[in-house]
């Protein structure tokens, strides 16, 4: 087997995040305790990736510092993307520094696992495929809508991918983590731009690999999968980590909490403050932010330049 390189997407601009947006990379938001960035080097890590490329672009400052210490002795390069052209021209700026295989992840998506991520990396790694796409069942056909579609033949290989259909054919659903071998870079090159985006689409790229004759598979290793869209996507996402942690709340050890406030069901961050004996429910105070409300919270995001509420 050759080495396994990471590449992790987190160029984006997170527009439907209005102006929460503005001020940060999507993948330097919090879910819980750390920066979702975090998850994903996490999942490289578990993959045994031997060097990692982080694709940056908007707010890259931020999301470098978010990163700080996450690697923990991979060695890691950034790359820019300067301008926002999509996920297929970021990947492709990375192959210079990839020799062989790679593990990618789209940095704002949050995963949750049922199988090995060497399920993707291993038949890539050795050949037997040019690409293995991270799949799961699913019954809400508007969640497929949102991602991608995949079909398959009588052998579970892909015959077919589908960019955001209309009426998907299939309930399994692409999620945002692959392997390739080096054979996705021409295939990035062959593939047009498409009318959806007006840009190459990494979906309609791996279609080239197919349509090439490239063997391409899937591993149904993925037990749940959130696109991070908008503010509220954010929330559920915290309120959701409580919950699997079967926490009542969470509040940073530098939080700071005034006398009297009560904090249920709710993420307080690193840095925040809490200025009045006021109830936060259900609600989520991003790091280094000042809640100086003086009535009580319900469903509401707090970050440094604002408030928004949730419902």
């Amino acid at each position: 087997m050759t080495g396994l390189s990471g590449i992790i997407l987190a160029a984006g601009r997170g527009s439907r995040l209005g102006e929460l947006g503005e001020h940060y990379a999507k993948p330097a938001l919090p879910v819980g305790d750390r920066p979702l960035i975090h998850r994903h080097v996490q999942l490289m890590r578990d993959a045994g990736v031997e060097r990692l490329l982080v694709v940056v672009g908007h707010q890259r400052t931020g999301l470098q510092e978010a990163l700080s210490g996450a690697s923990k002795g991979i060695p890691v390069e950034f790359i820019v993307q300067d301008e926002p052209a999509g996920i297929a021209h970021a990947l492709a700026l990375a192959e210079p520094q990839v020799p062989g295989a790679c593990l990618v992840s789209l940095g704002d998506i949050w995963f949750a696992f049922e199988g090995p991520v060497s399920a993707l990396s291993d038949p890539v790694r050795d050949g037997e495929f040019a690409a293995m796409l991270a799949s799961r069942q699913e019954t809400d056909a508007a969640r497929v809508r949102r991602n991608f579609s995949i079909e398959t033949d009588a052998r579970g290989r892909v015959m077919r991918v589908e960019e955001k259909p209309v009426a998907p054919r299939s309930h399994l659903k692409g999620c945002g983590v692959y392997a390739f071998g080096p054979e996705i870079f021409d295939a990035i090159r062959a593939t047009p731009v498409s009318s959806l985006r007006n840009e190459r689409e990494l979906t309609d790229a791996i279609q080239v690999l197919i349509d090439r004759g490239e063997a391409v598979g899937h591993a149904p290793i993925v037990r749940d999968d959130i696109n991070l869209t908008t503010a509220r996507d954010l929330l559920e996402l915290n309120l959701d980590w409580l919950r699997r942690r079967q926490l009542w709340d969470y509040v940073a050890e530098t939080a700071r909490l005034a006398p009297g406030a009560e904090i249920e069901n709710s993420v307080i961050g690193a840095g925040a403050a809490v200025l009045g004996p006021i109830r936060i429910r259900n609600s989520l105070v991003l790091p280094v932010s000042t809640v100086s409300a003086d009535r009580d919270l319900d469903r509401m995001l707090v970050y440094p330049e604002g408030v928004i509420a949730c419902p």
